[in-house]
Order: C-alpha cells, then sequence, then structure tokens
C-alpha cells in the first residue's frame, strides 16, 4: 500500500475544505509502549486535528479500544481539546 504523505500547504487546502477526516487513534495520534499504556503523543498530528476542528473541518476516531480502554481514549481526547463524531 502506498502511503502519501501530505505538504503544510495541502494539509492547509484540505482543512479550508471542511472534509470529514477519519483519525487512527493507537500509533497515529498516541505513542503506546505495550497496549494499551499511553507513552507519547504525535504532537503534530494533534496539532493537524485542532486545525481541523477549529476550521469547521469534521474528524471521526477510528479505535479498537473497548471497554475502560474506550472511555480513558474519550477522557484522553477531551484534555486534549479534540472532539469526534464517532
Amino acid at each position: 500500500m502506498n502511503k502519501k504523505v501530505l505538504n503544510k500547504d495541502e494539509i492547509e487546502e484540505l482543512i479550508t475544505e471542511k472534509l470529514p477526516i477519519l483519525v487512527d487513534f493507537d500509533s497515529t495520534m498516541v505513542i503506546t509502549d505495550k497496549y494499551p499504556n499511553i507513552v507519547g503523543e504525535n504532537k503534530p498530528c494533534i496539532s493537524v486535528m485542532k486545525k481541523w476542528i477549529n476550521g469547521g473541518g469534521g474528524n471521526i476516531l477510528w479505535r479498537i479500544r473497548r471497554g475502560q480502554a474506550a472511555h480513558e481514549t474519550a477522557k484522553w481526547c477531551k484534555e486534549e481539546g479534540l472532539e469526534w463524531f464517532g
């Protein structure tokens, strides 16, 4: 599978289109050492998500976490100021 890395101008252009995007939580937004332990955050990713939300775009959170781990994910996102559709 080929992945395209967007440059800053491409990201800004997409933000203005206000399209919803789906974002994976583990290993994309956060760094985990041993699932489900969060040991760090992907600051560039979170920065883009905040810009997207503030620009009127929607975010859909993709996660495999269930039960308590899912509640912790929602709490973590709320503390980071991230709002999600799903």
